[in-house]
């Protein structure tokens, strides 16, 4: 038979053991397992048919459930219901795995907790069956019905919405308006194709794990920098020199010139040379206005953004407070309004996109069934500001990605309590600094957020590592410990907690210590203790 791509992968549970009594599990596991994978359409975890593995067991099929697309229970009610099926019935719950449910009642008629949970309408349908045989004969038919009637429902469902135009789906040509004495210049498309970004941020959110692309430009570059924002890598680890290459091949030499040394300040500010970096964006602006006429106004007013945030951030270490920065200033006597013909638009799209889902959600009934489908094209939406945000070394744009991303795992946590965007959703509040936020998460997601468990916590904490420069991120890492500290494990508790008291002692004992961190240290240390 013809290999398919893309099959649905199955994660069979139920009761596992070496008794004789349990053979009758493994037997049933092994015969659906062999049926389901001869039609070509599924490919089927079961514990038994794994090779060894240097993960623990429980690591082994935890994995292996959290990837699976749907998970079919088989339980005898004889039995009862394992230690370890009630946990993957829990991680099917937070991760919203499609199941199917099988109960074996036999001569036994009272039925078990679980089964009496999915007696409720809002509950999946279960089927009850007298033997294990039954269960082998109908649960690829079943199977297959169910994949086909939820296809017929989703595309009637996206027959009533609104299309995303193809514009707005496909790798566009990005036009950027540059002046020259002549005309606007428009950026070659295959210069500004952004694959690499257009995946990260789509496996980032929606686990849509794409091929790897085997190419080192500057899409590349601009994708390595993302471990710099959300996998823990330092500013030092990244290669800022082939990065400003890649970048010279891309942007025209009058933009390049102003923008490498945007670059070279925004690594000095990350690396706390504040001196430095001030000095070299000022550089930067100068030689704009001076390059005025071969440059978009936009540029000159992004800088000067940049300018104005980066002169309040490192006033704010210093325990200073400015009225009114020269880069407000100057943005303040510009006559034209800025406007950013990339970055302005996608984000524009993206907004509207969740106020129209928004209306659409609330006004949808309670048990109405629905499904998200495909929605790569809203983080396209964000790839495409970063990749515009990069290009031109705009840091406050290139930060406000995680408002972004907050803005909409808010959204999609509300409307489907999705756990892993909860867990996003978690962690780009965190990391924006709004402590205030990351409270009302934590309450308005509250019987979600109760779930969670010490290797969840221990994730959360450590994304707040990629908070930079380092006050930020010890702001980012008081307000973590806040939040999750009672989920994490003893051990993880006591070493993050030691960590954090060598910086708040330090910060105690410091003469001039920035005022700025006093309320996430006292909340984190009236929560923690």
């Amino acid at each position: 038979m013809k290999e398919f791509n893309n099959k649905l992968k199955i994660f069979i549970s139920s009761k596992i053991g070496d008794t004789a009594a349990d053979q009758k599990y493994m037997l049933a596991r092994s015969a659906v397992k062999e049926t389901l994978e001869s039609t070509g359409l599924f490919e089927v975890y079961a514990f038994e048919s794994e090779g060894p593995s240097v993960s623990p067991a429980t690591a082994h099929f935890t994995g292996a459930l959290q990837d699976s697309d749907v998970c079919i229970f088989l339980v005898d009610n004889k039995d009862g219901v394992p230690p370890g099926v009630k946990s993957e019935i829990e991680i099917v719950n937070k991760y919203q795995i499609p199941s199917l449910y099988y109960f074996c009642q036999g001569d036994e008629k009272e039925k078990t907790q679980v089964q009496l949970e999915l007696l409720k309408p809002t509950e999946a349908k279960h089927s009850i069956i007298n033997s294990f045989s039954e269960f082998i004969e109908n649960c690829a038919q079943h199977l297959v019905s169910d994949v086909l009637l939820t296809f017929k429902r989703y595309r009637k469902l996206q027959h009533g919405q609104n299309e995303i135009s193809e514009v707005d789906k496909k790798i566009e040509n990005i036009e950027v308006q540059m002046k020259n004495p002549n005309n606007n210049v428009v950026l070659e498309k295959e210069k500004l194709v952004n694959e690499l970004c257009r995946n990260y941020f789509s496996n980032y959110l929606f686990n849509k794990k794409q091929q790897q692309i085997s190419k080192k430009d500057f899409d590349y570059y601009c994708s390595r920098y993302l471990l710099t924002m959300f996998e823990n890598t330092t500013i030092e680890e990244f290669n800022m020199n082939l990065f400003l290459e890649s970048l010279s091949k891309v942007l025209p030499t009058p933009y390049f010139e102003i923008v490498e040394k945007r670059w070279i300040s925004n690594q000095k500010y990350y690396l706390e040379d504040y001196d430095a970096s001030i000095e070299l964006l000022k550089e930067a602006l100068t030689l704009a206005e001076k390059k005025q006429s071969e440059i978009d106004e936009w540029l000159v007013q992004d800088i000067l953004i940049d300018l104005r945030n980066r002169e309040k951030s490192i006033a704010e270490t210093k325990n200073q407070y400015i009225v009114k920065s020269e880069g407000q200033a100057c943005l303040d006597s510009r006559k034209v309004k800025i406007y950013y013909p990339i970055i302005d638009r996608n984000e524009k799209n993206l907004f509207e996109w969740l106020e129209k889902d928004r209306q659409k959600s609330e006004m949808q009934s309670y048990s109405t069934w629905s499904s998200y489908g495909d929605l790569s094209f809203l983080s396209d939406y964000i790839a495409d500001i970063y990749y515009q945000a990069m290009m031109f070394g705009s840091l406050t744009y290139i930060n406000r990605v995680y408002y972004l991303i907050q803005n909409l795992t808010y959204h999609l946590s509300l409307f489907s309590d999705y756990w892993p965007w909860v867990m996003t959703l978690l962690n780009s509040t965190i990391i924006n600094l709004d402590r205030k936020k990351t409270t009302q998460v934590m309450h308005n997601f509250g019987n979600l957020l109760e779930r969670m468990n010490s290797e969840e916590a221990r994730k959360i904490f450590q994304f707040s590592n990629n908070a930079m420069p380092q006050h930020n991120k010890f702001s980012a890492n008081l307000i973590a410990m806040s939040e999750v500290g009672y989920y994490l494990s003893d051990e993880d508790f006591e070493n993050y907690w030691d960590m954090l008291k060598i910086q708040i002692n330090a910060w105690v004992k410091e003469e001039n210590s920035m005022v700025s961190l006093q309320p996430y240290i006292f909340q984190c240390l009236k929560l923690s203790n």
